[in-house]
C-alpha cells in the first residue's frame, strides 16, 4: 500500500474521531447548561456531576484540538489546502 493511501486511511480514522468527539462535546456542553439552570441555593447544585461533566467536556475538547491539528498536518503532508 502506498504512502499517500495510508494517509488517506489516516485521516478518515482521525475525521472520525473528530466527529466523535465533536458529539462528546455538544453532550456535555447541554449536560452542563441543564445541570447549572439558576438555583435558589449554591448547595443545590450537583457539584460532583458538574465537576465530571466540566472535566470530560475540557478533555474532549483538547482532544479535538489535537486531532484537527494532526488533520492539518496530514493534510500539508498530502498537498492539500488545510
Amino acid at each position: 500500500m502506498s504512502e499517500r493511501l495510508k494517509m488517506l486511511g489516516r485521516m478518515e480514522e482521525l475525521r472520525l474521531l473528530a466527529e466523535r468527539l465533536g458529539m462528546e462535546i455538544e453532550d456535555c456542553r447541554k449536560s452542563l447548561r441543564e445541570l447549572l439552570v439558576p438555583a435558589e441555593s449554591p448547595g443545590e447544585y450537583e457539584d460532583k456531576l458538574v465537576s465530571f461533566k466540566g472535566v470530560r467536556f475540557a478533555a474532549a475538547v483538547v482532544r479535538y484540538r489535537a486531532v484537527v491539528s494532526l488533520m492539518a498536518d496530514i493534510r500539508k503532508e498530502l498537498g492539500e489546502e488545510a
